[in-house]
């Protein structure tokens, strides 16, 4: 798409180019509309940033944009174009959330805290019902 270019030195010129999407591409080189050259570049996700199946740029697993945008600033949001946009900077899941996947996704609270105060709930309940069982075993 759009490429910058800057007089190096002696002939030589540097081209920054912003590539849409992550892997090869191929540049060519053009003078006077004749194909002069053609070189192959690799498009990396800046740190730090992982490619996503999209080819796109975006949060590792067990991460999320820092953008927050589910504040309670009374806008409606669009996640969907949130997760369109690359996210400049990444930060780990708050505790009880997580993310299992890559993506511009936020992360989503966790089931395991219920799973877990169920169970020691239901342990405690039965060690008071056997500790009352055997007081009344024990009375007889």
């Amino acid at each position: 798409d759009d490429m910058a270019v800057v007089y190096a030195s002696d002939g030589r010129y540097k081209a920054t180019v912003l590539a849409p999407l992550v892997g090869a591409h191929a540049l060519l080189l053009l003078l006077d509309g004749a194909l002069v050259d053609t070189r192959t570049i690799i498009a990396r996700c800046p740190a730090p940033l992982v490619p996503l199946p999209s080819r796109g740029c975006g949060c590792g697993a067990h991460l999320e944009p820092t953008f927050r945008a589910d504040d309670a600033s009374g806008f409606e949001v669009d996640f969907e174009a949130l997760r369109r946009l690359p996210a400049a900077e990444c930060q780990p899941c708050r505790f009880a959330y997580h993310k299992p996947s890559a993506g511009n996704g936020r992360c989503v609270p966790q089931q395991w805290p219920a799973i877990a105060g169920t169970s020691v709930c239901a342990l405690v309940v039965i060690v008071v019902l056997m500790t009352f069982v055997r007081c009344v075993y024990l009375r007889r």
